[in-house]
C-alpha cells in the first residue's frame, strides 16, 4: 500500500478497521487525508456541509452532512478528524470576519458535543493554525508560545479552547496548526505558481517575514501519526523543521521554474488594498515543529527547497 508517494509503514497499523469521521471532507486537506486514511485500512465517514456534491473515493461511506443543530452524529467513530471551517482568503468584511469565526467556533463545539454523546472513547484531531501566533518578527515559536496578537490569533485561540472541552468528556484531543499547506492540486499553491509561471512573481512586503508552510502530504502524515498512537496529545506546531523567509521562497519558486520575479508590492500597499487580510501575508512566524520532531513518522519535505520541489511534482 502507499500514501500518495508515500510509504505506509507499521506506525500505521492501529488505524486498520478504524472508523474516521471527517469534517470538511471536500477541501484539499480533507480529500488528501481521506484517501490516505482508506489507504491505510480505516473506515472513513466523510462529513460536508453539501454531502450531495461531495466525491467520495472507493470504499468509503456515503458522505453525511456536516451540522450545528444538535443532530451531529459520530456514535460510529473512534477518531474525529476537524478540518471544516470558512475559508480565510477573501475580502474581510465584517460579514466575511464573522464568517471565519463562527464556522469554527461553532462548528467545533457541535463537534464537541456530538463526541461527548459517544458512548464509546472517541480521539479528536482538530485543525488550528500557526495564526494563533499573530506576528512576532524573529522570535522562535514552538507550541509552548504565548498567543499573539490580530484577528487570527484570536479566532485561533478560541477555536482550539472549544475543542480542548472534549477533554472534559475523556477524549483524548490533539490540535494541529497549521501552516500554509502546498500541494500540487489545491489551496494557494497553484495560483502561486501560475503568477510565476507567467512573470508575475516578486516580493511582497520586505521578504524577511518568516514563512510557515507545509507540504501536503506530510500534513496528512502528521494526521495519520496523531491517530495512531493514543500517547499523544495536545498542540502540535505543523510546519517544516527548517523555517524560511518570504524572499527565500519567492527566489527559490523563481529558479524551479525558470521564470524572473521582478514585482515587489510594498508593505504599505498590501495594507492599503487587503486590509486586516493582510496580516495572512505579511506577519512573521518563525515556526518549530518541536513536538512533531519527536514522533517518527519525519517530514518528507522538511526544507524549502524539498517543499517546493514535492509541490511541483
Amino acid at each position: 500500500m502507499k500514501i500518495e508517494r508515500g510509504e505506509v509503514v507499521e506506525w500505521v497499523q492501529p488505524l486498520q478497521g478504524k472508523v474516521v469521521g471527517v469534517t470538511g471532507a471536500s477541501g484539499f486537506l480533507g480529500r488528501s487525508v481521506r484517501k490516505a486514511f482508506l489507504a491505510v485500512g480505516a473506515k472513513v465517514l466523510p462529513f460536508s456541509r453539501r454531502p450531495a456534491r461531495l466525491e467520495c473515493f472507493a470504499g468509503e461511506e456515503t458522505a453525511r452532512e456536516f451540522r450545528t443543530d444538535g443532530k451531529l452524529d459520530f456514535s460510529e467513530c473512534q477518531i474525529v478528524l476537524h478540518l471544516a471551517g470558512e475559508n480565510v482568503f477573501g475580502v474581510w468584511t465584517q460579514k466575511k470576519r464573522q464568517r471565519i469565526l463562527e464556522s469554527r467556533i461553532e462548528g467545533t463545539r457541535a463537534v464537541v458535543r456530538a463526541i461527548q454523546r459517544s458512548a464509546q472513547p472517541v480521539t479528536l484531531i482538530c485543525a488550528s493554525a500557526t495564526g494563533f501566533f499573530g506576528d512576532r518578527g524573529e522570535e522562535e515559536l514552538t507550541e509552548d508560545s504565548p498567543r499573539g496578537n490580530g484577528f487570527l490569533a484570536e479566532v485561533c485561540q478560541r477555536w482550539e479552547a472549544e475543542a480542548r472541552k472534549a477533554e472534559e468528556n475523556g477524549a483524548r484531543v490533539c490540535i494541529v496548526r497549521l501552516g500554509m499547506v502546498l500541494g500540487k492540486t489545491g489551496g494557494a499553491f497553484p495560483i502561486l505558481r501560475s503568477l510565476f509561471w507567467f512573470g508575475l512573481g516578486g516580493m511582497v512586503g520586505s521578504g524577511k517575514q518568516w514563512m510557515p508552510a507545509v507540504h501536503i502530504l506530510d500534513a496528512v502524515r502528521i494526521f495519520l501519526a496523531l491517530a495512531a498512537d493514543l500517547r499523544l496529545c495536545g498542540v502540535f506546531n505543523a510546519s517544516v523543521p527548517s523555517p524560511f523567509r518570504s524572499e527565500e521562497f519567492v527566489w527559490e519558486l523563481a529558479r524551479l521554474l525558470r521564470r524572473p520575479a521582478i514585482f515587489h508590492l510594498p508593505s504599505f500597499f498590501v495594507r492599503m488594498v487587503l486590509g486586516e487580510l493582510s496580516e495572512l501575508i505579511l506577519a512573521s512566524q518563525r515556526v518549530f515543529p518541536k513536538r512533531l520532531l519527536g514522533i517518527p513518522f519525519g517530514f518528507v519535505a522538511p526544507n524549502l527547497k524539498d517543499l517546493l520541489q514535492k509541490a511541483l511534482e
